[in-house]
């Protein structure tokens, strides 16, 4: 064979060997890239609940612990409907509306006197009874309870008319003492419960998430806590048919939680029926307002506020948001002009909010 074509084999061969050598380097190369990748990364779970879409997100770079934590949200999400809904047969609140009469879990009556306490803290303009007048309302019939109706039901809807007891071994009771009242946690329920998941999540070791239960949102920590990336949340333009944002805020470890009158709604001649009802009136709330966004730590108390602020009008509700410490509101009138609380800073260019930052 001749000399120089015996070389040039050696030479291919060597360098074949070679290439293989090198893929298999990086092969093994990924292998470990893959078995040893720190980066943090997005895990999210969704569903429906509570009559709206709700999303959780976990930012981690244990994804097996977050998969799991967020497969136990959802479960946690699905009991908590079994508790809370007025409308699933078979619920405490479905039961207690129905039976007058019920046992009840403990986080049901751990709820529902949280609500109590927050109808004297807002001096009766965040009400659960006040559920008993939104029976009547009906967007696919056009329809809210008659005069008449309201009338009689002012006689005797009261908050009193619930009553919560629990014995010597730690049975909790409900019940309702006159025959009309009924209960809705629906501007309480999605906020307990973020805080809920909140503190789970927590617990398990995650610090960096973003829970959204319909509109009502909840952030913790950073985006990527590497590179310390907050959350920008917006807040919706109302009665926008594409959901456009309106204003944006920035931050972290916050809740922001929005009552609007575009929600649910019909119209009836030149006039706009809303589900957020006045407990003083037994009509929907008139006040030239379409929405108010609550900002502040607990989600619980940025929900029930969002109502008790809406019902309460611009001026109340600015004099009370202002005068309780660690929560801002953001109000938007029916000419979409905006205002603030004094913690907040409107930038009408960008049409940013701004938390005020103390020395």
């Amino acid at each position: 064979m001749n000399k120089n074509i015996k070389v040039q084999r050696n030479i291919i061969k060597a360098i074949i060997a070679l290439i293989v050598l090198i893929i298999a380097l990086i092969i093994a190369y990924s292998l470990y890239q893959k078995d040893n990748d720190n980066s943090i990364k997005a895990y999210s779970e969704s569903g429906f609940f509570y009559d709206t879409f709700i999303e959780i997100t976990v930012y981690s770079n244990n994804e097996e612990g977050a998969k799991t934590a967020l497969n136990i949200i959802m479960d946690q999400c699905s009991d908590y409907e079994m508790l809370f809904s007025k409308t699933l047969v078979g619920s405490e609140i479905y039961k207690l509306n129905t039976e007058r009469d019920v046992i009840v879990s403990s986080t049901t009556s751990l709820l529902l006197n949280y609500c109590v306490s927050m109808y004297y803290i807002t001096n009766g303009y965040f009400d659960i009874s006040t559920g008993t007048y939104l029976e009547g309302f009906d967007t696919e019939t056009c329809s809210i309870y008659d005069e008449e109706t309201v009338s009689e039901l002012l006689e005797v809807v009261d908050i009193d008319n619930l009553c919560l007891n629990t014995d010597d071994d730690g049975v909790c009771y409900a019940s309702l003492i006159d025959d009309v009242t009924t209960i809705d946690l629906g501007g309480a329920a999605k906020g307990f419960i973020a805080d809920r998941i909140s503190n789970y999540l927590k617990s398990s070791g995650f610090t960096d998430f973003i829970i959204n239960l319909g509109g009502n949102l909840l952030v913790s920590g950073y985006k990527n806590s590497e590179n310390g990336n907050v959350y920008s949340l917006g807040i919706q333009k109302p009665f926008d048919s594409l959901g456009s944002v309106m204003l944006s805020i920035s931050g972290t470890d916050m809740s922001v939680v929005t009552s609007g009158i575009y929600e649910r709604y019909f119209v009836s001649g030149d006039k706009i029926y809303h589900h957020i009802f006045d407990p003083f009136t037994g009509y929907p709330v008139e006040n030239n307002l379409y929405s108010v966004t609550i900002i502040g730590e607990e989600s619980f108390m940025c929900d029930c506020f969002s109502t008790a602020v809406f019902v309460m009008g611009l001026t109340e509700g600015m004099e009370f948001i202002n005068d309780y410490d660690g929560y801002e509101a953001v109000f938007i009138d029916d000419q979409y002009n905006v205002y603030v609380s004094d913690g907040l800073v409107y930038n009408e260019e960008d049409a940013s909010i701004t938390i005020k930052t103390t020395d």
